[in-house]
């Protein structure tokens, strides 16, 4: 399941990076909705990276 997110997570960077970039450069737009959407991909990306902090049970690994 990780792996999918972070696959989700760096295509919506690529995406919404391309977006940011074409309007960005094309049009001197730069457009907060895409900047908002880079930022939370590249967190939801961040998060995916962090090793779990325990099984599933909720026990502690020693």
């Amino acid at each position: 399941m990780d792996q999918l997110l972070r696959y989700g997570a760096v295509l919506a960077m690529i995406f919404f990076g391309a977006f940011e970039l074409f309007f960005g450069l094309l049009y001197g737009d730069w457009s907060i909705q895409a900047l908002i959407g880079i930022g939370a991909a590249l967190g939801l990306f961040i998060l995916t990276l962090q090793p779990p902090q325990g099984n599933h049970r909720g026990e502690m690994k020693n």
